[in-house]
């Protein structure tokens, strides 16, 4: 059950005045004798959750009660453990909205509000950038898209040599050379001939890649050095950064071993590129540029809806439930994107500004001001 943003958007849209009951579950199980241990936990906060409930109207009492009701339900189909990282369920009266388990870790905890409390399900979003892995020798290309833990072939595009020798005319072509072309031996024709469909080939995938991934995703290329090297060269320049050549995936690989490279390369890209936002987002901060640092800045700018990208760590979605949730519902109400760090960017951001820090769409003209909006948060 993994929503893009796109989906988590127009769902939190759709439920902007509903009450819901958001539900988060922890599916990590070390110990295999406490594989249930979650329900407890879960219980807990669901009492926490009831107890916000009991005062409100008597209307809203019983809708929490009949949407408890319903993931009692959902979770009476799970016998034991989770059985992945996580799970997440959305509910309202009518009934249960999304539910199951995601391949990202979360918290348990139980809210009861109007509208969904989305900002522990921003840490999945990662796991919607598809990753395309391109096993490619100089006579084939075989793509395949890793997405959601699983690995889907695409095509295969062949290089094919084109033309041949050509009828000659007069004297007859001295033994090992290639007519028409001087001082050229018959085996550099072949393999300049090589070369040049297989660099034909390359130019296909490289176009098929730019149409894969027109919004987000990275690329893992395998296969045979040489001709792994030639396609990263002919890879646009706009793409560069999202691109990843593997020195362990050589052709021949299975496909466990091909969906094991993708989920590991693109962690390295993705963290790679984590570094660099932060780095750019501190530098245009510190110089009063299109950056803000920290938890006030950058609520002012989400909520103002010049903020462009949202950077926030685990730790501070964490430590500070209320101002992340505020935050993310920003981004989404304003159509901004959202990062959620891991690694090393997370704790420079964590280290320099809290966990939290925003890329502006345009220069601030101005300090910042106080934000009315933001008045009792």
């Amino acid at each position: 059950m993994l929503l893009s943003y796109e989906q988590l958007l127009g769902l939190t849209r759709d439920l902007r005045t509903t009450p819901v009951l958001s539900v988060y579950i922890d599916g990590a199980a070390p110990d295999p004798a406490r594989r249930t241990a979650w329900r407890q936990v879960l219980r807990n906060a669901l009492d926490d959750a009831r107890g916000s409930a009991e005062s409100q109207p008597k209307a809203s009492r019983e809708a929490f009660e009949r949407c408890a009701q319903f993931l009692t339900a959902a979770l009476d189909e799970i016998p034991s453990a989770i059985g992945a990282p996580g799970w997440v369920g959305f509910i309202t009266a009518d009934g249960v909205r999304l539910r199951g388990p995601v391949a990202t870790s979360m918290p348990t905890l139980a809210k009861w509000q109007v509208g969904a409390w989305v900002a522990p399900y921003v840490r999945a979003l990662k796991q919607t950038h598809p990753v395309v892995v391109v096993m490619v020798d100089s006579r084939s290309a075989v793509l395949y898209r890793y997405h959601g833990g699983e690995l889907k072939r695409l095509e295969k595009l062949h290089s094919h040599r084109h033309g041949g020798h050509a009828d000659h005319m007069g004297d007859a072509p001295r033994e090992h050379f290639h007519g028409g072309t001087r001082g050229e031996t018959a085996t550099d024709a072949a393999e300049h001939q090589r070369l040049s469909a297989r660099d034909h080939m390359l130019r296909e995938v490289t176009h098929d890649l730019q149409e894969l991934l027109k919004v987000d995703g990275a690329v893992v290329i395998g296969g045979t050095p040489d001709s792994a090297r030639a396609l990263h060269r002919a890879i646009p320049a706009a793409l560069a950064s999202r691109v990843l050549v593997s020195v362990d995936l050589p052709l021949g690989s299975s496909e466990a071993e091909i969906a094991t490279a993708a989920e590991r390369d693109a962690r390295i890209l993705r963290n790679a590129r984590d570094s660099a936002t932060v780095e750019q987002v501190l530098n245009l901060a510190a110089s009063h540029g299109r950056g803000v640092a920290g938890a006030k800045q950058a609520l002012a700018v989400m909520s103002s809806g010049e903020g462009q990208q949202l950077l926030i760590t685990p730790r501070f979605l964490s430590e500070h439930p209320g101002e992340a949730e505020a935050a993310v519902e920003f981004a989404l109400d304003h159509d901004a994107d959202i990062e959620v760090l891991s690694g090393e960017a997370a704790d420079v951001l964590d280290a320099k500004a809290s966990g939290i820090a925003a890329l502006l769409r345009f220069v601030r003209t101005a300090g910042l001001e106080s934000n009315p909006v933001l008045a009792g948060r």
